[in-house]
Parts: structure tokens; sequence; C-alpha cells
């Protein structure tokens, strides 16, 4: 079975299947200093403390030493991500040949704009012809 990527792009999955991980042999380490007999303390300590937890599934914590939210709280709450305009754009995906994609992303930067708005604008444009 193949082994599966860790990208969510199709332009990280090329990039992760062209990467070769680097052996250690080809590493320069030497301008690396030695880690100081504090640092390994530190770390040791850090690694102790990290095996000593154990995990505890949701089903079992303790949750009742906090507060309810009050009503004035729950007011003052702010939303998180983007704002609910009612307008909101959907995501789509598309296939567009390398050469088209190239051309539009050479027109946007010529108008300082990011290319995916610049192909929103002439979709706009395209439906408000067909329309009119």
């Amino acid at each position: 079975m193949a082994k599966k990527l860790l990208a969510s792009s199709a332009r990280a999955r090329r990039i992760v299947k062209n990467v070769r991980p680097t052996p250690d042999s080809e590493i320069d380490f030497s301008d690396i200093p030695p880690s100081t007999d504090e640092e390994l303390k530190r770390a040791k300590r850090v690694v102790r403390v990290a095996k000593s937890f154990k995990y505890v599934p949701d089903s079992e914590l303790d949750l009742s030493d906090i507060p309810e939210i009050t009503d004035d709280e729950a007011k003052r709450a702010r939303r998180v991500g983007r704002p609910a305009t009612g307008n909101a754009k959907m995501l789509i995906a598309i296939r567009v040949a390398p050469r088209v994609l190239a051309g539009i992303r050479r027109a946007a930067a010529k108008q300082h704009k990011p290319y995916q708005t610049y192909i929103h604008e002439l979709l706009e444009k395209a439906v408000s012809k067909r329309v009119a």
C-alpha cells in the first residue's frame, strides 16, 4: 500500500513527494555549540515531567470547578473567524491549464490584486454580460 502523504494541497503533495530526507551524515553540525550542563538538566526534567502525565479521556475530566458563563459574559463574547456577512463566497475547486493560470496570475499582479480576487472579478463581468 502506498504511503499516505500529510499534505493538504496539490502543491504541498508535489513538494512532499519530491523531497528526500537528508541523512545525518550529510548535515554539518559543527557550528552548533555543545549543550551546557544546565540545558541538559532542564531537558531531562522536561522529559521526566512529560512522562509523568497520564492520558485522561474527556469523559473522565472533572469540569465542576469551572463556573457557568453569565448572561453578561455571553453578550460580550465575540465570534471567532470570518464575519457572517450574509453574502459569503462559496469554496470551489476547478482545473485550469498551467499556462492560463500563469497568465491570470501575471494580470492580477499588474493590478496588485490576489489572483483569486482577479478571477472572481472576471467571472462577475462575464456573468453580468450574459444576464444583461
